[in-house]
């Protein structure tokens, strides 16, 4: 106990917000989690629960830590990924396309959790067509 609460003494001493009460903390909420331990679905617990559990006045440095813990590191290689997804759609359709239709090309795969409506869209390309004859 004494070498973690070190560890975190000293990563997290100026950012914690009551650092000062960071040991009693670590003693009460490992009582805590023990009794979350004997729970028959403590294998199913998350991030989420321990949070919830986790009360921000009673452990406010806990808290921090584990939100700390939770937040995932971000990266650029997935907005990287899109960039060149669309360049090569754009090196392919430059040609063939008028940039109405690569507009809406470029649109559908930024917002791929749209969900399209293929009835419709036949709807709205069958009302074009016959006005267009």
């Amino acid at each position: 106990m004494t070498e973690l609460y070190k560890k975190l003494k000293d990563n997290f001493f100026d950012r914690l917000p009551e650092p000062l009460q960071l040991f009693g903390e670590l003693k009460k909420w490992k009582n805590e989690c023990i009794g979350l331990v004997n729970k028959p679905n403590y294998v199913n617990l998350w991030m989420n629960d321990l949070l919830i559990k986790c009360d921000r006045i009673l452990y406010p440095n806990i808290h921090y830590l584990l939100v700390f813990l939770a937040t995932p590191p971000v990266t650029t290689s997935s907005a990287e990924r899109a960039f060149s997804s669309i360049k090569r759609i754009k090196t392919y359709c430059r040609s063939t396309m008028v940039e109405q239709r690569l507009n809406g090309l470029a649109a559908a795969f930024i917002h791929k959790n749209v969900e399209i409506d293929a009835n419709k869209i036949l709807d709205l390309f069958a009302k074009k067509a016959s006005t267009a004859f």
